[in-house]
């Protein structure tokens, strides 16, 4: 049987989210936007915010605030909304292992332009961990915007299988470790009904492993998901996809010594996610109006994600 099409539960998923949040963004119904909101952590890197519910507040931090942020804030608490402490600090931590194909490779020499190479079959496999630092504001009572700060440690293995005519195939499998710093940042769109919730979420990461050329990814997230309590807490538990954009090229040169005709090898390597969509299952607790917690499990056939993250509100 052939596998399931991730991409019709992704555009389900959206289009449920939908009415939710134009009812928190038109004011057609009365959500609770409160403390309780602490959806982080889509990433790898990060994601915005959650949580909406009625009589599922925290007490109102309304005396403690200093900041004119968000943005028609005062309004929305006059409506009856009672909004998270604005400004927010906290550390992601991230953990992926995916199978990536190779669908493309070009070489060539002596800088002469590159050519397809069609004797070479690639399988790789990578284990990607990243911490990372976030700060984020709540510039509208519907609309956190974040900035993103990290490291990443990429250990992948590649199995190549080198096909020439007239030849018995060769199999050859490396194993390579790539770490570097990585930034980026995103922005979440949320409302909900009553004990419902739902948030739209995009991020961009930039980051640089090693020597090679540089990384750009995307994320786009949808989550669903339902608020209740965990002793006096608010406490989350949703689902949800994410799509992985991810693909890139790898460029490089390699100089060879010795003098010969040949001085330099520069090749091209197209490399994309096997499976760029992943299901989520996640939970997310307020121990109080400044500190949150959530923990996020994900994947989709040989792929796994998990995500855990603290923030601290202000």
């Amino acid at each position: 049987m052939a596998p399931l099409d991730l991409r019709l539960p992704g555009l389900l998923l959206a289009l449920l989210t939908l009415p939710l949040l134009w009812s928190c963004a038109t004011g057609s119904f009365q959500p609770s936007l409160s403390g309780s909101w602490s959806f982080e952590g889509d990433q790898d890197p990060a994601s915005g915010a959650d949580g909406v519910g009625t009589d599922l507040t925290q007490p109102s931090a309304d005396s403690e605030r200093t900041s004119f942020l968000p943005f028609f804030g005062e309004a929305a608490r006059e409506r009856g909304y009672d909004l998270p402490l604005p400004l927010g600090a906290g550390v992601t931590m991230m953990s992926i292992n995916r199978p990536t194909e190779i669908s493309r490779v070009q070489a060539g020499v002596n800088g002469g332009g590159l050519s397809d190479v069609n004797f070479l079959e690639f399988e790789a496999e990578a284990a990607v961990r990243s911490a990372v630092a976030r700060l984020d504001a709540w510039l509208l009572p519907i609309l956190n915007v974040y900035l993103l700060g990290g490291y990443i440690w990429n250990n992948s293995e590649v199995a190549t299988t080198v096909n020439l005519p007239g030849n018995t195939s060769v199999d050859i499998v490396s194993e390579g470790d790539l770490e570097g710093p990585l930034y980026g940042g995103g922005a979440t769109l949320v409302g909900g009904y009553k004990e419902l919730f739902a948030t739209l979420d995009m991020n961009v990461t930039h980051s640089q492993l090693g020597e090679l050329s540089e990384f750009l990814a995307k994320l786009y997230s949808v989550r669903v998901g339902w608020n209740t309590k965990l002793g006096e807490n608010p406490f989350r538990l949703y689902t949800g996809a994410t799509y992985w954009d991810t693909e890139r090229t790898i460029e490089g040169t390699i100089p060879l010594a010795g003098g010969g005709p040949i001085s330099t090898v520069e090749f091209a390597v197209d490399q994309r996610p096997v499976d760029p969509w992943t299901i989520t299952l996640g939970t997310a607790l307020t121990v109080s109006d400044r500190l949150w917690l959530m923990l996020e499990l994900g994947g989709w056939d040989d792929t796994q994600v998990v995500i855990a993250g603290v923030t601290f509100r202000f």
